[in-house]
């Protein structure tokens, strides 16, 4: 697969590892794999109770781009996601051109309280033969409030029968979050009744 990959003039490899699949771990290592950064996978219940929102949450235009890219370069989650998004189980680099592509087919989400605290990027159009998924693929706050309300924004805004049809005319029956792991993001999803998730190494390597 690498030398296929070098060939068609690729110039980096990814793999994403199960925590707990030890002897995949070694055996990607072997063949001159680094860590890049660790993630969860969660499926949320979308009947869930109301919370209170402290902080707004919108879809944002492109005269918002300037303060979303300063806000993601200045971000620790973003650094420790090796600035990477998730797409169909793989991962590409989230940088501006990205942004500005995500921004214009309404697939961002930002929460802010004067200043920008908090991004989501969603996928709308499911994957492989799930098309009734809603996925978000990046997810990055500075508190467990914005993460909070960043994620029952959309649950409220995308999944539920009253949902407003400026963003989508999709009926999403599950939610599905892939995103950097950390305390404060496994804190969150136990708000949601959610207890447990599946956790994965991705691994790159130059070819």
């Amino acid at each position: 697969m690498l030398l296929y990959g070098k060939k068609q003039g690729v110039k980096e490899a990814s793999a994403i590892v199960a925590t707990n699949n030890i002897a995949s771990q070694h055996m990607i290592k072997k063949n001159g794999f680094k860590v890049a950064s660790k993630w969860a996978y969660y499926e949320v219940n979308c009947k869930i109770n109301r919370i209170r929102m402290r902080m707004a949450v919108k879809v944002p235009s492109s005269e918002d781009i300037i303060e979303i890219w300063s806000y993601l370069v200045n971000s620790e989650i973003y650094k420790l996601s090796g600035k990477r998004y998730a797409s169909t189980w793989r991962w590409y680099y989230l940088d501006y051109a990205s942004l500005e592509r995500f921004i214009e087919e309404k697939r961002l989400i930002i929460i802010y309280n004067t200043l920008i605290t908090g991004v989501a990027i969603i996928n709308r159009n499911g994957y492989w033969n799930r098309d009734n998924v809603l996925q978000i693929c990046y997810l990055d706050s500075q508190s467990e409030i914005a993460l909070q309300s960043l994620i029952y924004f959309i649950i409220i805004s995308y999944m539920t029968p009253n949902k407003k049809s400026l963003h989508t005319d999709k009926e999403f029956n599950r939610l599905e979050i892939l995103a950097y792991y950390t305390e404060r993001l496994s804190w969150v999803m136990k708000k949601f009744n959610v207890e447990e998730s599946e956790q994965f190494i991705l691994y790159t390597r130059n070819i």
